[in-house]
């Protein structure tokens, strides 16, 4: 369909510090995750929210998010994101990114809930669908 929610989950030996700072580091999200070309903060909200631009796939779809950094109450770092403002690909796109010490390793966690415009064929948002998040976590495996 055009919409759907996944969930994907890594461990790492990477240390907590580490993986929050590559993930709130936004604008270098294209030189850490396959698939994103561009990634640009255009605006702070505040010290712990921005705005920030996309450029996506190699179809290079364009997406704005903003993206909140909290701690939930288990200690663990949340990096939120909800799309800014609908795009011509994207019509909702909500998520989020939670990083937490598990035993001697450093857990992951990514999930996302999204639904794309008319736009784009059935065959590309299936095509994204199946390969986006091993992409966007690869990274962490390095």
């Amino acid at each position: 369909g055009r919409g759907g929610q996944c969930v994907h989950v890594v461990e790492t030996h990477l240390s907590e510090d580490d993986v929050w700072r590559q993930l709130r580091d936004v604008d270098r999200w294209s030189d850490l995750m396959r698939g994103m070309r561009s990634s640009e903060t255009t605006e702070w909200i505040d010290e712990t929210t921005r705005v920030a631009r996309f450029s996506v796939t190699k179809f290079r779809l364009p997406c704005e998010l903003v993206i909140a950094e909290e701690s939930d109450p288990r200690g663990a770092q949340v990096l939120r994101f909800e799309l800014g403002r609908p795009s011509p690909a994207v019509r909702r796109c909500k998520g989020a990114w939670v990083v937490e010490r598990k035993g001697a390793k450093t857990r992951v966690s990514l999930a996302a809930s999204i639904e794309a415009t008319r736009v784009l064929p059935g065959v590309v948002v299936d095509m994204i669908a199946t390969k986006a998040l091993g992409r966007a976590t690869s990274w962490l495996k390095r």
